[in-house]
């Protein structure tokens, strides 16, 4: 693989769009999947990572089973095959059972992880189906409840090899049976992986300081997709924020939600240069449908904020909703420790623990 191309590859991009772009440059790939873990263990059914010539992108949970399933990996890919992996060891990652898929893709696979891409960007549901009946030969489908929204690259052909099915319904039923999760299901005599297409949470950075810098790097090793904003257009720099999926220059952060539709996916942090600037976009940011919003800032400029939102007429309630000072607490005084405590609040907020932390 080229450097070129390996360079594009650890990109913090979604992850079906990695192996995409591994496959458009004819680059075969062992997609390694756990498909089935019992006790306690790192990481449970759903977690993925890829494996080429270059070596692995990503984990699968570390220890022993990495290293296990690592030593299959490179031999499926030198034969050109698939096949399942047991583990049933005690290790630093878990002890448990499990059961994981090193699954060879090949070029001829590249539209369908596109397709899956363009499905998770237009945040439209679906999900990866594996017959799993012969793991030496497993056959991978995607099922969509609707057409997508602008995809037309060997939209036919899919259809025609039986890769994509657009079966609201039977999608509906296939997430029902396995809880919504990704899990694996009977069907006769067929072994089914069903695996929900994972809409990525968004992280979006308004204002591009110092701390917004090594936020923004730090939460795109965690996870999350990162956007930005900035009034000023030195600091809305592509290549002040490599990391970053977009960087928008909007003249003092007017018509955000105009310019930037927010979604349920939507992590907000702000924090600006100015507290006008900060009071422009919290306020903004409270008519819109994100999952999170946080404020960067002290006591002070907590109580001048809210007490302006108040005169807007922002009732207590949706006030009580903003995290501010945002970031768990535990001391941090440098952009970096910052960055932990804020990375650390997002990872709670996106888990559902963050009411136990707070």
């Amino acid at each position: 693989m080229s450097t070129e191309i390996l360079d594009d590859y650890n990109d913090r991009k979604p992850f079906d769009s990695r192996i995409h772009l591994i496959l458009a440059q004819k680059e075969p790939v062992i997609l390694l999947t756990i498909i089935d873990t019992q006790g306690s263990v790192a990481r449970k059914a759903g977690t993925r990572a890829i494996y080429t010539a270059v070596g692995l992108e990503g984990t699968v949970g570390g220890g022993l089973f990495e290293a296990r399933l690592l030593e299959e990996a490179a031999m499926c890919l030198a034969e050109g095959s698939s096949r399942l992996f047991a583990y049933a060891g005690h290790d630093d990652a878990g002890r448990g059972h499990r059961t994981a898929l090193c699954e060879l893709l090949n070029p001829n696979l590249a539209s369908l992880f596109f397709l899956a891409s363009a499905t998770i960007k237009d945040n439209q549901r679906g999900a990866w189906l594996l017959d799993l009946t012969d793991p030496e030969e497993p056959k991978r489908s995607l099922i969509l409840e609707d057409e997508p929204l602008e995809f037309t690259t060997d939209w036919n052909k899919l259809l025609e090899r039986n890769l994509v099915t657009v079966n609201g319904q039977l999608l509906a039923n296939l997430l029902q049976r396995a809880g919504g999760k990704a899990q694996q299901i009977k069907d006769g005599s067929r072994l089914l992986y069903v695996e929900p297409l994972k809409i990525p949470a968004i992280l979006l950075i308004l204002g591009g300081g110092h701390v917004a810098l090594t936020t923004a790097e730090l939460a795109s090793k965690t996870g999350f997709c990162v956007d930005l904003i900035d009034s000023r257009i030195e600091m809305a720099d592509k290549s002040r924020f490599p990391m970053a999926n977009e960087v928008i220059h909007l003249p003092d952060y007017a018509n955000i939600l105009q310019n930037y539709p927010i979604t349920q996916q939507h992590y907000v942090v702000i924090m600006t240069h100015d507290h006008d600037s900060d009071l422009n976009c919290l306020s903004q940011m409270l008519q819109s449908k994100a999952a999170y919003i946080g404020m960067l800032g002290g006591s002070f400029k907590r109580q001048a904020i809210f007490s302006a939102l108040r005169e807007q007429g922002i009732p207590d309630t949706e006030l009580a909703c903003i995290h501010t000072p945002v970031g768990l607490n535990i001391g941090a005084e440098t952009p970096e420790e910052i960055a932990v405590s804020i990375v650390a609040e997002l990872v709670a907020a996106k888990s559902g623990t963050l009411g136990q932390l707070r």
